[in-house]
């Protein structure tokens, strides 16, 4: 259950920074508005892929974010959380950005192998 609570109050706090409210999520990603309200009432044992992919859909973060996340899936231990937040911002980005944003590692990194 603390799982559950946990990903609850993470959920409610990008709610309230992205301003989506629980019919959004139903909305968005095809959830009938009492599973929502259900989960948000803490009245559901777990979490199920439909909700956080109803999720994902709202706020934009991905799928795969939101599971791990919920504990469906285990946290890809290759990623640190500023390498997530990268790859979570690129999805958003436009081309131009993701662009520069790959340049600039780029010659980091070059920058980097030269020492």
């Amino acid at each position: 259950m603390d799982t559950l609570l946990s990903f609850v109050n993470w959920v409610n706090e990008i709610m309230r920074e992205k301003s989506i409210t629980q019919a959004d999520i139903a909305k968005t990603g095809y959830v009938k508005s009492p599973a929502v309200s259900m989960f948000f009432g803490y009245k559901t044992k777990s979490v199920g892929i439909e909700m956080c992919r109803a999720i994902s859909a709202a706020t934009g973060i991905p799928l795969i974010a939101v599971m791990e996340k919920a504990g469906i899936l285990p946290a890809s231990p290759e990623f640190t959380p500023k390498k997530r937040q990268l790859l979570e911002l690129a999805e958003v980005a436009d081309d131009n950005d993701v662009e520069l944003a790959i340049a600039m590692l780029e010659a980091s990194v070059k920058r980097k192998q030269k020492k």
